[in-house]
């Protein structure tokens, strides 16, 4: 992410609907760290039996995704059910004790005997699909080649599976997701409307399973609220706003409880340029689950729009202490220091993740285009930008835009006009369309042998 507002957008953290046990976010940060949580903080280490011990030696494993195995297994702490997670559940294992492994974003342990690194999975299910080809079998393999971004294999899988149960509701809706991945957002509604057809044929009243907002229970929902929620998803990715809208209000009538419904209609809202209905929305979801940390983000988006910074900024904050390692809320909240001219404080957040040992491609990025562009020649530093630029380059394989737009800047503030303009010729090549007038406005200034200065009260 950037950290200024006139080059990059704000980033919204995008929601989509029902994941068949598996929610993704539409947008994530690239390079964050996800802390390793400490089992110090959370209670006792379940042992093996039902007694609590001391920790043993913690490992952190090298595959840190595992799947669930088991139709349904419990989460503990201190030897007591805090949760439960179904068959199929990816989930991140921060750390390993003994034979437990410590889930951080549910909070709570899970036993290892009842799931398998994630890496090791797709090959258990095949196995499985040998003994017996079911559509259950297909359909959990399907998922995992989704988890893995290997669409084309997910596909051929629910394809399959959905040969052998025409009919299944969760197969259909896990394929008109698949659709919406794929960007065949008209293809997914059709998929939808699909299982709309069956819900509304059928007499009796069906479910399907969701996580909640955070991921920490799983919810049985109304099935024609999923399907609602999702095929107003699919026109909004078509830009059809008011179909969107549409769908998500029936769906909001039939279960007003169902959180999932009013962020994708806050999102919409956005989309759409009504941010008045937009905030209503989020507040809505925040009232509903004050601990879901995207919605502040997202609602400190729309503050910052409207021109509202230091709410923004507020929002920005809460979404941070709800999820300290949430990359979206820190860029987005840099960016509203930036609007209102606060360097020091962005310096002094940027320099703080510096001196960890991991900091971000894009935390260095950010750093760098700080040092490189920065009006106050207090925080300009031409040296280190380059060090950092090229640090975050490499880390991309010289093939991020704007990374190599932020190298132009710091060779720029160097006075090295030279590959000041060769680098930004290249950042103009990768840039997409929407971004090119930046770019070519600052490799402008290049040729006429001026840095780049961020413009900031």
């Amino acid at each position: 992410m950037r950290i200024r507002i006139s080059h990059r957008k704000l980033v919204l953290v995008v929601v989509a609907g029902w994941m068949s046990s598996n929610p993704i976010w539409m947008v994530e940060s690239n390079g964050a760290q996800a802390q390793t949580q400490k089992p110090a903080n959370t209670g006792s280490t379940p042992t093996t039996g039902s007694t609590p011990s001391k920790v043993s030696t913690t490992v952190v494993p090298t595959d840190k995704r595992f799947v669930v195995l088991k139709e349904k297994v419990d989460l503990q702490v201190d030897a007591k059910r805090v949760g439960t997670l179904r068959e199929g559940t990816i989930v991140q294992v921060d750390s390993i004790n003994g034979d437990w492994m410590w889930i951080g974003s549910r909070s709570a342990y899970l036993a290892k005997s009842d799931a398998m690194p994630l890496s090791d999975a797709i090959a258990f299910h095949t196995q499985r699909i040998g003994a017996q080809k079911s559509a259950a079998n297909i359909f959990a393999r399907a998922k995992l080649y989704r988890a893995f971004g290997d669409v084309a294999k997910a596909n051929a899988d629910i394809a399959e599976a959905t040969k052998l149960s025409p009919n299944d509701l969760e197969l259909l809706v896990f394929q008109g997701m698949l659709q919406i991945d794929q960007k065949a957002s008209a293809n997914a509604i059709t998929t939808f409307n699909k299982a709309m057809g069956i819900l509304e044929a059928s007499k009796k009243e069906s479910t399907l399973a969701d996580s909640d907002l955070n991921q920490s229970a799983t919810l049985k929902v109304n099935a024609k609220v999923v399907v609602l929620n999702n095929r107003g998803w699919a026109y909004s990715e078509l830009q059809k706003f008011d179909e969107a809208i549409a769908d998500f209000d029936r769906a909001n009538l039939l279960d007003p409880t169902y959180a999932r419904v009013v962020l994708n209609r806050a999102i919409t809202y956005e989309r759409k340029g009504d941010l008045d209905m937009a905030m209503e929305d989020y507040n809505e979801v925040i009232q509903m689950v004050p601990s879901f940390s995207k919605a502040f983000n997202n609602r400190g988006r729309v503050r910052f729009v409207k021109g509202e910074i230091e709410p923004a900024i507020e929002d920005y904050t809460q979404a941070i202490k709800l999820e300290p390692t949430f990359a979206l809320a820190l860029s987005n909240r840099r960016s509203a220091w930036e609007a209102k001219g606060d360097w020091g404080s962005i310096a002094k957040e940027l320099n703080a993740r510096l001196q960890t040992n991991a900091p971000s491609l894009d935390e260095m990025n950010a750093a760098a285009w700080l040092m490189a562009t920065c009006p106050n020649d207090a925080y300009r530093n031409g040296d280190n930008a380059i060090a950092l630029a090229k640090k975050a380059c490499e880390g991309t394989q010289w093939k991020s835009a704007g990374m190599l737009d932020t190298l132009a800047a710091a060779y720029a503030e160097k006075g090295d006009f030279e590959e000041a303009v060769k680098t930004a010729t290249q950042a103009l090549a990768l840039a997409a369309e929407p971004q090119k007038k930046d770019y070519q406005s600052r490799l402008d200034l290049y040729k006429e042998k001026k840095p780049y200065r961020v413009s900031g009260k």
